[in-house]
């Protein structure tokens, strides 16, 4: 039995259908993604492109009868407790934007893992991304327990998991994503896997390929994930692409493998021959090779490469000869939170490239004027592309309500299309569900349906979390929202910000005002009261949160210090109650590198 029938026999079980009530699946393959439901209370029939988008259609046929899905894992899904039979007479024909997924960030156990890629087809999402070659990175800060003194370390089996991540990937059809950030290290002959230093250089007998800066090659600040390669160099071109094929070969069931270079700037090489020509041109000149190679092995895999530190700006003498091989992935990792791309200003230009002397764009009007210096730059050879965007990597600990976070998410897919992009994903958290997973939720439901309001999306996810406190939760979470701000969190403008403290003082209030409210709401609904639960700890969290945020603003470092023990005892103590909600570990590490607190 396939598994869209095994969903489908399942969720009609829990919504209590007709057990003849029957569904007639069929594929009919088109060149772009879809699906469609037509139905009548006698039966149904479900038509996609594909396998996994049948999957995605026994979803919507079941959220149009009433079922929510709510957050990663079974748990958060929530059944109707009677549903009207008019809501069987269905003809919708879906066609989603084509890139719509999530990428591992964070602190994960296996079950984290799996739980989200359960959820990603709910919500209409078709892709996964685990960074690395394998999610070791991940896996170890969890069961390490980085961050958390009060939880002992465990041991956990990297290859077991990893192959039950690809497991549930190919089940549900997803595309699979892989590696990314890496392959420099690979060609110099480090160990290293992650953001790890690299202990003893000296072994390494490929440091002439490094990137030669200020006169010297190695490892840029020790840490072979963040070294450039010199790579005007033609055996270092060589080898790259030679890793690269040497990993696609042996692991065909990646459909989507990501080829970057090093994630951090200012270290590109100055060698005379790299110095000659932008980064750009060189890492274009790598991927053709890649390609050349792929096409001689009779691989079909796709290359996603990246806008992303100094690829930001666009090649000046190179384009790609294949570019049907290729998916463009528009990262700014820098960008304001503050505002998205419906306000930008899409006239701005780019400053001249100057090796290692870069500054990232903060604003979303820069940001944008890359990309289209991008597309005008390659013309009719630019492939297919998407934003790959960081709204749930850091900027959501800075929005206490995660309703501004969730609009901006909605705002920015719906401009998608005018950017010439074909969808969204992002490099996230998967533990990202304090108090409420609606962001991930809205991702999900926008990239499906761009059109599909926010205002829409917001009522029926609090409707069916926090049943009749409903408006009044939202109204709670929405001024909490308005007072706090994801930019300053994130580490963007001064740190002792006192015309901020207002705020703050504010979200502070609004917190103890509604402590005995929400101490009185009950529910029977598991699902409504899970959510209340959460709801009822994240107003104590939100306390010492603001009380230390108040002190940061206002320059008082021994009153943050005091407040932040507090805060921090507070998450350690709660961290195995409310795992899948907060990553104790990323939310640690955020606050001590951009908010300064810790």
């Amino acid at each position: 039995m396939k598994f869209y029938e095994e969903e489908w026999l399942r969720l009609k079980k829990e919504v209590g259908l007709a057990e003849e009530y029957k569904i007639h699946f069929a594929v009919c393959p088109q060149d772009k993604e879809y699906y469609r439901i037509l139905s009548d209370r006698q039966g149904a029939e479900l038509t996609a492109s594909d396998e996994g988008m049948l999957l995605q259609a026994v979803y919507r046929f079941c959220y149009q009868l009433g079922v929510r899905y709510l957050g990663p894992g079974r748990r958060y899904e929530k059944y109707p407790a009677a549903w009207d039979p008019r809501t069987l007479e269905q003809d919708d024909i879906i066609r989603p934007l084509a890139i719509r997924g999530v990428c591992i960030e964070g602190a994960d156990s296996r079950e984290n893992i799996l739980d989200m890629i359960d959820w990603l087809p709910k919500i209409g999402l078709n892709s996964f991304f685990i960074q690395f070659r394998d999610p070791y990175t991940f896996l170890k800060r969890w069961y390490a327990h980085e961050g958390n003194p009060l939880l002992p370390e465990e041991d956990f089996d990297l290859a077991a998991i990893d192959a039950e991540i690809t497991e549930a990937i190919a089940k549900r059809h997803l595309h699979h994503h892989r590696v990314g950030h890496g392959w420099t290290g690979s060609v110099l002959g480090a160990t290293a896997s992650g953001w790890e230093q690299e202990k003893d250089q000296t072994a390494s007998d490929r440091l002439s390929y490094a990137a030669e800066i200020d006169g010297v090659r190695g490892y840029f600040g020790g840490v072979p994930l963040n070294t450039n390669l010199c790579m005007s160099d033609r055996t270092v071109q060589e080898k790259f692409a030679d890793e690269v094929l040497t990993y696609a070969k042996e692991h065909p069931e990646v459909d989507h493998l990501h080829v970057w270079l090093a994630d951090d700037c200012n270290n590109h090489c100055e060698c005379e021959n790299c110095r000659d020509q932008i980064p750009t041109d060189l890492y274009l000149q790598i991927l053709n090779r890649i390609d050349e190679k792929l096409t001689a092995a009779g691989l079909r895999t796709r290359i996603v490469f990246l806008m992303y530190l100094e690829l930001l700006w666009p090649p000046k003498t190179e384009t790609l000869h294949h570019p049907e091989r290729f998916i463009l992935m528009f990262a700014p990792i820098s960008r304001s939170f503050e505002s998205g791309y419906r306000s930008a200003d899409r006239s701005a230009g780019i400053p001249s490239y100057v090796r290692n002397r870069i500054s990232l764009p903060v604003g979303v009007d820069a940001n944008i004027a890359f990309l289209k210096a991008w597309q005008e730059a390659l013309g009719s050879a630019c492939p297919q592309g998407f934003a790959y965007d960081y709204h749930l990597g850091r900027a959501h600990y800075g929005d206490l309500g995660y309703m501004r976070i969730s609009r901006l998410l909605n705002e920015d897919i719906y401009q998608m299309p005018s950017l010439g992009l074909e969808g969204l994903m992002t490099c996230q958290e998967l533990r990202a569900g304090f108090p409420h997973f609606l962001p991930d939720y809205v991702l999900g439901m926008t990239l499906t349906e761009p059109a599909f309001s926010f205002g829409d999306q917001e009522d029926e996810y609090f409707m069916a979390a926090y049943g009749p406190y409903a408006q009044e939760v939202m109204r709670y979470l929405e001024t909490l929202s308005r007072m706090t701000h994801p930019d300053w969190f994130n580490g963007k403008g001064p740190r002792v910000r006192p015309d901020l403290a207002a705020d703050y003082t504010a979200a502070l209030e609004e917190v103890l005002r509604m402590r005995p409210r929400i101490l009185e709401m009950r529910s029977e609904d598991p699902v409504e009261a899970r959510f209340l639960k959460i709801l009822t700890y994240h107003n104590r969290f939100a306390e010492y949160y603001l009380l230390t945020m108040l002190a940061k603003l206002q320059g008082d470092e021994a009153g943050v210090q005091e407040a932040f023990a507090v805060l921090d005892r507070c998450m350690d103590e709660n961290e195995t109650e409310y795992q899948e909600c907060l990553d104790v570990y990323r939310i640690h590490e955020v606050m001590r590198h951009y908010t300064k607190i810790g």
